[in-house]
């Protein structure tokens, strides 16, 4: 077990990684589109379970895991989470698990069949090697760690709805009138920034692990039937070149639900107005150059802000754990009597010491809810545990559009949202906060 004995508040860690890119043989489709449906035929970018550990003074005992995944989904994450409480004493509300939300991985969710169907097999297998990390890391002892941390400015990101009056075609042969399109609108909101952390041991140079988090869509890829961990593959592949290979890098998605990879304008005026009157407008598509362009920019952002955390001392982890979580009835804010009432939306925050602190929701939030935060400090993440769907501000489940309504179908819901989703996103957090 790991050691429990800290001195003077200090928190200690261990980390670690597994590789969880399928066998090519097995033939998985890929998991975040309705349309696409043969299975991946070669690998862009290895995919990566990360793993941080970290304990206090207390022997409390908190875990962080992270997945190359569009959702970790329930069967995952409460296997993996009861394996640690049963083997190691690990708390429900101490274990937390989060996914990258890329589009190119295969499905670890077996609950949205019409984004892509999961593989028992495939599930199983990266259950099992998460398990035999999570045996090799519970079963080290911690060292105390040290931590470093910047935030740089970045601008990859986009808000990705745009109001537009005329009707159009929004799919499945349904026509939309009056509300926001899937398009570029830069006047809308974005967080606008890039944060990183390090850890290292006290008593050893080598990085521990690194920490990331910004909110954007993985869904820039240009080969759309390659295994790919999308963006998070080349931020993880810069840290590597100045960390050391293989290093956990462990990404946290932001509140992302309405953002999406800037990506530059190169179709043609006849093009895009053609186009714009049948669908409106809409978002060019990254070529092979547009898109090394943007990763490079992603790239040289990461690599600022490691610069910038490294330009200052190392700073000891101390404090103390305080984790807290609610669950909120999916029926609070979906009016859907053929769904499963014991259906839950997740609430976690996560404090360590002057390490970091989390605020996490298992929903793809849009990024202005992070302003109904209670914990002025946290880090917003969303896509953690059984991600339910998309968590609209009130103002755009009144527009509608896809984030306001129409996702529901290819998430398998039915009805529709439940007004005043500010309050009831304000009052969870509130509820989440008394239970700190």
């Amino acid at each position: 077990m790991l050691d429990a004995e800290n001195a003077c508040g200090v928190l200690k860690g261990v980390a670690g990684s597994v590789h969880i890119t399928p066998p090519l043989d097995w033939r998985l489709p890929l998991f975040g589109y309705e349309s696409r449906v043969r299975p991946a035929g070669g690998v862009s970018s290895e995919l990566f379970a990360n793993v941080l550990v970290v304990s206090d003074e207390m022997g409390r005992i908190v875990v962080f895991m992270t997945f190359d995944t569009l959702y970790v989904g329930q069967r995952l994450s409460k296997r993996l989470s009861s394996f640690a409480k049963e083997r190691y004493g690990v708390q429900e509300k101490d274990f937390l698990c989060a996914a990258s939300h890329t589009h190119f991985a295969p499905a670890l969710d077996d609950s949205k069949p019409c984004l892509g169907r999961a593989d028992a097999r495939y599930l199983n297998w990266v259950a099992d090697r998460c398990e035999k990390l999570l045996t090799d890391l519970l079963g080290q002892t911690a060292a105390p760690l040290l931590v470093r941390s910047a935030a740089v400015a970045w601008d990859g990101a986009v808000f990705r709805r745009r109001h537009w009056p005329l009707p159009y075609f929004c799919g499945h042969k349904k026509i939309a009138w009056g509300q926001p399109v899937m398009a570029p609108n830069p006047r809308g909101p974005s967080e606008g920034r890039l944060r990183l952390w390090t850890l290292q041991k006290s008593d050893d140079e080598k990085m521990l692990a690194a920490i990331w988090t910004c909110a954007c869509h993985p869904t820039g890829g240009t080969q759309n039937l390659l295994i790919s961990a999308d963006f998070c593959s080349h931020a993880r592949q810069r840290l590597f070149e100045v960390i050391g290979a293989e290093t956990p890098v462990l990404f946290f998605q932001g509140f992302a639900g309405d953002q999406r990879p800037n990506v530059p304008e190169r179709r043609s005026l006849a093009e895009r107005i053609g186009k714009a009157m049948l669908f409106g407008p809409s978002f060019a598509t990254f070529d092979a150059a547009s898109w090394r362009a943007w990763t490079d920019r992603l790239e040289s952002a990461v690599g600022a802000a490691y610069a910038h955390a490294i330009a200052h001392s190392a700073t000891p982890a101390i404090g103390k754990i305080e984790t807290a979580l609610f669950e909120l009835p999916q029926s609070a804010i979906i009016d859907d009597a053929q769904r499963d009432i014991k259906s839950v939306i997740t609430f976690r925050h996560i404090s360590l010491g002057n390490l970091i602190e989390l605020f996490g929701v298992s929903a793809e939030a849009s990024t202005q809810l992070r302003e109904l935060i209670p914990f002025p400090n946290a880090i917003p993440i969303g896509y953690i545990g059984d991600v339910f769907g998309y968590w609209p501000t009130e103002q755009q489940r009144q527009e509608g559009g896809y984030e306001g309504r129409r996702f529901f179908r290819a998430f398998g819901l039915k009805g529709r949202f439940r007004a005043d989703l500010d309050e009831k996103f304000r009052s969870a957090a509130r509820q989440l906060n008394q239970e700190c």
